[in-house]
């Protein structure tokens, strides 16, 4: 889940935000669950707008509280996961078979 961006179409247009380490601990306070868990097994609506909220909220984005936020949401337009590397890898420098 970390590193996964949400996408949303409010009524002023579409917003993006990421699941940081930040906003899975903060889920994780809020709900009394594991995120993944909570994401995987309960699959309830409210867990991706509220991961998606507080992923702007954080952001240093200005957000209405999330009931009234909630109300500007048209639809979940994505979930889109980041390409997975290694820490501390570059795709740029990475060795290859040949060397």
């Amino acid at each position: 889940m970390i590193g996964r961006k949400l996408t949303v179409t409010t009524t002023s247009g579409p917003v993006e935000a990421v699941i940081s380490p930040r906003v899975a601990i903060a889920f994780e306070r809020q709900f009394k669950r594991g995120i993944i868990p909570a994401v995987v097994e309960d699959r309830k609506m409210e867990h991706l707008y509220w991961l998606m909220w507080e992923g702007l909220r954080t952001s240093g984005t200005t957000v209405p509280p999330f009931d009234k936020w909630l109300e500007t949401v048209e639809s979940l337009v994505e979930v889109v996961e980041e390409e997975a590397r290694p820490l501390g890898s570059d795709s740029s420098t990475s060795p290859t078979l040949d060397e």
